[in-house]
């Protein structure tokens, strides 16, 4: 009786999809309720630092592990609050390695925007009637929510045209 013993080099090679953190998307609401979302806009966190990644974006779980019913326009899709599943996947190999996410879409809505007018005040140290404003103080008193963006204007013409002759440049010392 011999014992043979031979020792032979094996690579293992694990080939995944390992998904980044992506966090809520918010909009602002429509006349309906609903919101527009471009859900690719987060596909580069998602993707994780890796390349050669494609997306499909699912509402169900199920539907995003069969790779069924994606959502058709990812860059417009209109909905309410909702859970969005994503399906990033080797783009060489759509059936091959995958990995699952999911994100939270909210809708914000008019309401949290207050109607009422800002009035920002302060002294006239020399008196001459001139004195320089920081407009931006009066952000989290319009809507204390960090997705909104804000643009200042000399008239209600000019923001609701958003007429670049009418924008404040420097809102911050205006």
């Amino acid at each position: 009786e011999t014992d043979c013993i031979q020792s032979l080099p094996i690579n293992l090679i694990i080939d995944g999809v390992i998904l980044g953190f992506v966090p809520e998307l918010q909009a602002c609401e429509d006349n309906n309720g609903m919101a527009n979302f471009d859900l690719t806009q987060y596909e580069t966190p998602i993707a994780n630092g890796q390349s050669g990644l494609g997306f499909s974006y699912h509402l169900d779980l199920d539907d995003a592990v069969a790779n069924v019913n994606p959502i058709n326009d990812p860059t417009n899709f209109s909905t309410d609050a909702t859970t969005i599943f994503v399906r990033a996947f080797n783009s060489s190999d759509p059936n091959g390695c995958f990995g699952i996410g999911s994100f939270d879409v909210s809708v914000i809505d008019f309401d949290q925007i207050t109607a009422n007018p800002v009035n920002l005040e302060q002294c006239d140290p020399n008196g001459n009637g001139v004195t320089i404003f920081d407009l931006t103080v009066a952000n989290d008193l319009i809507v204390d929510n960090p997705i909104f963006s804000y643009s200042y204007y000399t008239s209600f013409t000019s923001a609701e045209t958003q007429a670049s002759s009418g924008l404040i440049t420097n809102p911050e010392a205006y």
